[in-house]
């Protein structure tokens, strides 16, 4: 039983995880189901969705209205917990896999009762000082715990150091990405002009601007195309008006897969120049079973993703960045290289079938005896 703040048709990097990993899992014979917090209005309560049971609830409104005044609140709060301890009852999980990253898990604590079982946890975001502390939500999650999984050695520190968890308890499962979605970039034309290729949101945090910065310190010697939506897309739409970038800087917005994979494969260079901690790094992994050399910034997971396979420069520097695209541009031998290189070290360690066959193990080392026989095919 996965256990989300929300699911598809949600579509956000937790939810496409769990996702490939419960197709997997359905593939090798195993029952899947999910409870997920319902932020999307007109979905059915429960469904069976490509041989996956789905609950949504409305878990943050219940939470917030068991704190105000009157009795009707709390009987919404105390049902809802009975509905989750019945399907819990009925559906009788071999293992409850919690993706922390909202207060749903609260749910999960207070039915424990209802079908005892082990709890897998995966942190999928990056923690701060206000988990520093002894009790709370996460304190509980973690504590009953059977095994606590990051998505990197990045991840793994970050939570030690926020939860006090012991570093060399914590299992390290690198997401999977399907390698058909993405094909090799072909090789350039030495006399063409580089296409550098941003993926992404385009928030604040993700450095889309730091990415037109460094194209205008190139002076005409690189095109960047900006693939992706998000709030800041106005403010960079009017930064490359402003610096009359428009012919060197184009905007695809949202795209389908498939057009997402042609126009990385039309690309020469990845830039990802977060500005924060990114645990994983998802996109650098897309890029790199492209074909593509990857220029990022050396934060967090991203720094483990890159490492000698493409560049690393100092989160918010325009500067460098330039730098590092500029000898890739130089030298389309070397940057063919990198990129070769990414995309075999992405084939062997970030596939799909890898990511399943880990949690595979994982669940069915940590799994209690409920008679299920959900989880009990030998793994290697």
């Amino acid at each position: 039983m996965f256990w989300n703040e929300a699911f598809l048709p949600n579509i956000g990097g937790v939810e496409i995880f769990t996702k490939r990993l419960a197709e997997g899992l359905i593939q090798r014979g195993h029952e899947i189901a999910v409870i997920a917090g319902a932020h999307t209005d007109g979905l059915p309560d429960s469904e069976q969705t490509e041989g996956v049971q789905v609950h949504r609830f409305r878990f943050l409104e219940a939470i917030n209205g068991s704190r105000q005044k009157g009795h009707a609140a709390l009987e919404n709060l105390m049902e809802l917990l009975q509905t989750v301890a019945d399907i819990k009852r009925r559906f009788r999980p071999d293992v409850v896999h919690v993706n922390l990253a909202g207060a749903n898990s609260y749910f999960h604590l207070r039915t424990l009762k209802a079908h005892p079982t082990s709890t897998v946890v995966t942190f999928q975001a990056a923690l701060n000082d206000r988990f520093k502390t002894s009790d709370g939500l996460l304190a509980q999650v973690i504590s009953q715990a059977a095994r606590v999984v990051a998505v990197s050695c990045a991840a793994a520190e970050n939570i030690s150091t926020f939860t006090g968890y012991p570093r060399c308890k914590i299992d390290i499962v690198t997401p999977g990405i399907p390698p058909d979605h993405f094909i090799q970039c072909q090789a350039s034309d030495a006399s063409g002009i580089p296409i550098i290729v941003f993926l992404g949101r385009l928030a604040k945090e993700k450095g889309a601007d730091i990415a037109v910065e460094a194209v205008e310190r190139l002076n005409g010697a690189a095109r960047l195309r900006i693939i992706g939506d998000g709030p800041q897309r106005k403010n960079l739409e009017d930064m490359v008006h402003s610096r009359s970038l428009a012919q060197f800087v184009s905007f695809e917005g949202r795209v389908d897969d498939e057009t997402r994979k042609r126009l990385l494969a039309e690309s020469s260079i990845m830039v990802v120049p977060s500005r924060h901690e990114e645990l994983f790094g998802m996109v650098a992994v897309e890029g790199a079973l492209s074909g593509l050399p990857v220029v990022a910034s050396a934060v967090g997971g991203l720094s483990e993703i890159v490492v000698d396979r493409g560049l690393l420069c100092p989160p918010g520097d325009a500067k460098a960045l330039a730098k590092s695209l500029e000898v890739l541009i130089k030298d389309r031998l070397f940057a063919a290289r990198l990129g070769q290189a990414a995309r075999a070290h992405a084939l062997a360690n970030h596939t799909v079938d890898r990511m399943i066959d880990a949690y595979e193990r994982l669940y069915t080392e940590c799994a209690l005896p409920t008679g299920n026989s959900r989880v009990s095919r030998s793994v290697g």
